[in-house]
C-alpha cells in the first residue's frame, strides 16, 4: 500500500472531525471556511500523489484504504451535519413539502401561509422554513423524494441527510461505472475516481448543509452510462427522472436529442416526456404554476457569485439586457454543442460537458451546489480548471455565510474564487492551441522537405 496518496486523506478525515465542535460557537461560520480551504487544499495534493497509482490493478491496497477512508469522511461530514451545521430555510420547506404529500395534500396548492397550511404548522419545520406566501416551486419527484425524508424520520432532518446519503453513494457508484471503460483502457487514469471520491463540494454542500441537487444526480449520472451504452429509451427516462427532481438538467436534452439518429431520437423523447407526464397527473392542474414559477426565478434571481455575467452586466445597459445576452449566448454555445457530428460517440460526452461548462461560466447566480452537475465530467477529463473551481467553492460559500449572505461587502471573493479557475482555463487553451498547431507545421515541414 503506497501511504503518500492515503495520508492526505487521513489529514482530511481530522479536518472533517473538527466540524463537530459546537454550533453555538459565534466563529463558527468563519472557522468551517477555513477547515473548507483547508480541505480544498489537502484534496488537490492527495489527488497529485494518487496520479501515479492503478488503483484497480497493482495499487489495489490502497484503493481499498481510500474507500475506507471516504467511507468515512462521509460519516464525519453526516454527524456534522447533525451536531454543527445550521440547515437553510430551503431544507426545512422540502421536509415540509414532503409531510404534505405524505398526508395527502396538494403542496401546489397550499402554500405555508394559508389556512390550510397554518393549520398544519408545527414547531420543527414550520417557523424555519421560507417561502410561507407562495406554494411548491419542486417538481413532483422531489415532492416524492421530500415524502420519503419525511416518512424516514418525521419532522427532522435525519431523513433528508440520510436519503441524500444513499443518493450521493449512488452517484458515486455510477461515476464509478461512467469512467471504468477509460480506466479499463488507461488503468493510470483511476486516480479520476478519486476527484468525486473526496470532493469538499459533495461533502460541505450536499452531506452537511442539504441541498436538493443531490436528490437528483444518481438520474443524472445513470443517463450518462445508459447514453455510452446507446439506449435512447433509458438515457431519455434517467434523464426526465433528474428533471423532475432539478429542471436545470433538461439544459442536456437538445445534445444527447441530436447525439442520436433515426428512430432512436424518438425513443430518447418518449423516455424523456412519460415520466414528467405519469408524475404530474396526480398533482393535477396546479403544478404547471410551478413550472411558470421557476422560469420567473430563474430570469429574475439576483447577481450572485457570478464570473462572465458579471462582466456582461458591467458591458450592458441595463440588468434585463445583461440577462439577455447570458441566456443568448448559453443557448448558442448548446446549439453548437448539439450540432451533429460525424463521430458521435467519441464526442457527446464532451459537448455535454461544453454545454455544462457554459451554464456554470454564463449563470447569473451560481451557488456552490450547482458545480456538482459539472462534477462528473471533470472525472471523466480530468480539468483541472474546473476541479480547482470545485475545491474553491466550498470555502467561498461560507465566507459569504459567515458575512450573513452580503455579497456587496465581499465583492472581492468572486475574484479570488474565480481568478484560478480562468488562468488555469486560459493556460489550458493556450496549450492545446500550440499542440494542434505543432502537427500541422511538422506536416508543412514534410511536405517542404518532400
Amino acid at each position: 500500500m503506497k501511504i503518500l496518496p492515503v495520508a492526505p486523506a487521513g489529514v482530511a478525515l481530522l479536518l472533517y472531525g473538527l466540524l463537530l465542535a459546537p454550533a453555538e460557537d459565534p466563529a463558527a461560520p468563519q472557522r468551517v471556511a477555513v477547515i473548507a480551504l483547508g480541505l480544498g487544499g489537502v484534496y488537490l495534493l492527495m489527488l497529485r500523489l494518487a496520479r501515479p497509482l492503478s488503483l484497480f490493478g497493482r495499487d489495489r491496497p490502497t484503493l481499498l484504504a481510500l474507500a475506507a477512508a471516504a467511507l468515512l469522511v462521509r460519516a464525519a461530514a453526516v454527524i456534522g451535519a447533525d451536531t454543527t451545521a445550521p440547515a437553510p430555510p430551503d431544507v426545512f420547506r422540502c421536509v415540509w413539502e414532503g409531510k404534505l404529500v405524505a398526508e395527502g395534500y396538494n403542496p401546489y396548492a397550499v402554500p405555508p401561509g394559508s389556512s390550510q397550511g397554518e393549520a398544519l404548522a408545527d414547531d420543527a419545520l414550520y417557523p424555519r422554513m421560507c417561502g410561507h406566501d407562495r406554494a411548491s416551486t419542486h417538481p413532483p419527484l422531489a415532492q416524492y423524494l421530500f415524502a420519503a425524508a419525511y416518512l424516514l424520520h418525521s419532522e427532522s432532518l435525519h431523513g433528508f441527510g440520510l436519503l441524500s446519503l444513499l443518493a450521493e453513494l449512488a452517484t458515486l457508484l455510477g461515476v464509478i461505472m461512467l469512467a471504468a471503460p477509460l480506466i479499463e483502457k488507461r488503468p493510470f487514469h483511476s486516480w479520476s475516481i478519486l476527484i468525486y471520491a473526496f470532493s469538499p463540494l459533495v461533502m460541505l454542500e450536499f452531506l452537511r448543509s442539504h441541498h436538493v441537487d443531490i436528490l437528483a444526480m444518481p438520474f443524472f449520472v445513470f443517463s450518462l452510462v445508459r447514453l455510452r451504452r446507446d439506449d435512447a429509451a433509458g438515457t431519455g427516462l434517467l434523464l426526465a427522472l433528474a428533471t423532475l427532481v432539478k429542471p436545470g438538467a433538461l439544459l442536456f436534452a437538445a445534445v444527447i436529442f441530436m447525439h442520436f439518429v433515426g428512430r432512436k431520437r424518438l425513443f430518447f423523447l418518449a423516455g424523456l416526456v412519460f415520466p414528467g407526464v405519469l408524475l404530474y397527473l396526480p398533482f393535477g392542474p396546479k403544478a404547471g404554476t410551478h413550472i411558470a414559477e421557476t422560469i420567473r426565478q430563474f430570469l429574475t434571481q439576483p447577481e450572485f457569485n457570478s464570473s462572465a455575467y458579471r462582466l456582461i452586466a458591467w458591458l450592458s445597459p441595463t440588468e434585463e439586457a445583461a440577462r439577455v445576452i447570458a441566456a443568448g449566448l448559453l443557448l448558442a454555445v448548446v446549439g453548437i454543442a448539439a450540432y451533429p457530428l460525424r463521430e458521435r460517440v467519441p464526442r457527446v460526452s464532451g459537448r455535454l460537458f461544453i454545454a455544462a461548462a457554459a451554464g456554470v461560466i454564463l449563470a447569473p447566480a451560481l451557488d456552490a451546489a450547482a458545480l456538482v452537475w459539472i462534477l462528473p465530467f471533470v472525472v471523466l477529463y480530468r480539468n483541472l480548471p474546473f476541479l480547482v473551481l470545485t475545491a474553491l467553492a466550498p470555502p467561498a460559500a461560507h465566507v459569504l455565510a459567515a458575512a450573513g449572505g452580503d455579497s456587496a461587502a465581499l465583492a472581492w471573493l468572486p475574484a479570488l474564487e474565480h481568478a484560478p479557475f480562468y488562468a488555469l482555463l486560459l493556460a489550458l487553451l493556450i496549450r492545446s492551441a500550440v499542440r494542434n498547431r505543432q502537427p500541422e507545421e511538422a506536416a508543412v515541414g514534410n511536405g517542404r522537405s518532400g
